[in-house]
């Protein structure tokens, strides 16, 4: 098979496909023939050399796919050959096969096409994460989400509106803003204007970090919330801490890939039971910037780190289609 391996390129050196064996599903695991996947912001900083790989992950690129399993594992109950799945993997994404865990795999519903569901696990996982599990999101309350004009925001915003609540966002563009808000979110802001820091909020998905973290933790009402996952401004910030006790802010820190299986499965039985069938009901899709073919994966890389998109870049599979 063709993947594309972190351990066969320098820093400087283009992407390639090269080829390697196809692997054999374990126990728990289902071999999924890969219809597409999406590329994120961590796996330009493995290309760059400046993300160590979690323990036991392998050195093929890639976090989340999608395509039809050919193959299970002992023990597979939930999925069956010839079944359409969409998975979040540790690594392994960027081949024409790829090993999935039964239990952080999800049935890809019929509206969605393979490239739609590749764009959606890293995003609703990372949202499941985060706005459920640690900050548990309530029916009307209000969430701000920083960056909101990418794969994570974009996929956030019909699937709260679909819960009940209310979303606003940041972004760095007048374009961006109108994107965001056809998408249907309460009210968006330029970053570098002052209108979103008069706002009262419930809870903010921060990605930015340094003063946008300062400024966020003041936005927050009694009893707020803030999920941190990512410091693309500055990892430093000057906190009152005054503020956060008085008000009983509770501030959460995640990172998703070096979760244990386990823990990742306990996001799938939640995003089975309660999400997808929302996303079923209400048709949600994640926005997809581009669809890249294999041979685009530098030039999908490079748009990715330019950030003038919106949405989930996608990589197709041509020799599956």
């Amino acid at each position: 098979m063709k993947r594309v391996s972190a351990d066969e390129h320098t820093t400087s050196e283009p992407l390639v496909w090269n080829e390697g064996l196809i692997p054999t599903a374990g126990p728990g695991q289902i071999l999924v023939r890969v219809a597409a996947f999406g590329i994120n912001h961590v796996d330009l900083e493995q290309k760059m050399k400046l993300y160590p790989r979690p323990a036991g992950a392998g050195p093929i690129y890639g976090l989340e796919l999608s395509g039809t399993v050919v193959a299970i594992g002992p023990g597979v109950k939930k999925f069956s050959v010839g079944d359409r799945v969409m998975s979040l993997v540790t690594d392994g994404a960027y081949a024409e096969y790829a090993i999935c865990q039964e239990e952080v795999s999800l049935l890809l519903p019929s509206y969605l096409s393979f490239e739609e569901g590749a764009a959606i696990p890293e995003s609703l996982y990372t949202l499941t994460l985060n706005l459920w599990q640690k900050t548990a999101l309530k029916s009307e309350e209000t969430v701000l989400i920083h960056g909101m004009a990418g794969a994570i925001g974009t996929l956030a915003i019909p699937l709260i509106k679909a819960w009940g609540s209310k979303v606003y966002g940041t972004v760095s563009s007048p374009v961006k803003q109108k994107f965001c808000l056809d998408l249907g979110a309460d009210n968006v802001f330029l970053r570098n204007s002052a209108n979103w820091t008069n706002q009262s909020i419930d809870i903010v998905l921060d990605c930015l970090g340094g003063e946008i973290f300062e400024k966020s933790l003041a936005i927050l009402n009694k009893k707020g919330r803030i999920a941190l996952i990512d410091c693309i401004y500055n990892e430093k910030a000057s906190i009152d801490l005054g503020s956060i006790i008085t008000k009983q802010i509770s501030i959460f820190g995640s990172v998703l890939r070096p979760l244990a299986i386990k823990e990742k499965a306990e996001l799938t039985k939640f995003i089975e039971l309660n999400l997808l069938p929302l996303m079923i009901q209400n048709q949600i899709k994640a926005p997809i910037h581009r669809i890249w073919s294999m041979h685009q994966l530098e030039e999908a890389h490079q748009t990715l780190k330019k950030a003038n998109g919106f949405g989930k870049n996608v990589v197709r599979i041509e020799e599956y289609n």
